[in-house]
């Protein structure tokens, strides 16, 4: 398919993210900070963006943030729709500010 698949994982801030980030390293292709995970994306995707994403933090906030790293597609046949796996335990709803987004282009499974 002439697709490349990285294993891109965000880590939060402070003193345990760098910790994380050495262990992080071992198992992801690329490991970013969330300041830089739109430039980070941007970048190792030629500009096009993520076809498929992971959450697994288990943050709520995080969710309503997941469109900055999606391409904008898959709307045409030959062409596939992003998908978002959604893995973490929320205990608080889920946050989505300041997003809209067209219903015609939602799919909820």
């Amino acid at each position: 398919t002439g697709r490349k698949f990285y294993d891109i994982l965000q880590l939060g801030h402070g003193l345990k993210a760098l910790a994380e980030k050495h262990i992080a390293e071992n198992y992801a292709d690329i490991v970013t900070s969330p300041e830089k995970a739109v430039s980070v994306i941007h970048d190792a995707t030629n500009g096009k963006m993520a076809d498929q994403l992971m959450e697994c933090s288990g943050n709520p906030e995080v969710v309503g943030t997941l469109h900055k790293y999606i391409k904008d597609g898959g709307w045409e046949d030959d062409d596939l729709p992003v998908h978002i796996h959604l893995q973490g335990d929320y205990p608080d709803k889920i946050i989505f500010d300041h997003i809209i987004i067209p219903v015609q282009r939602l799919q909820m499974k």
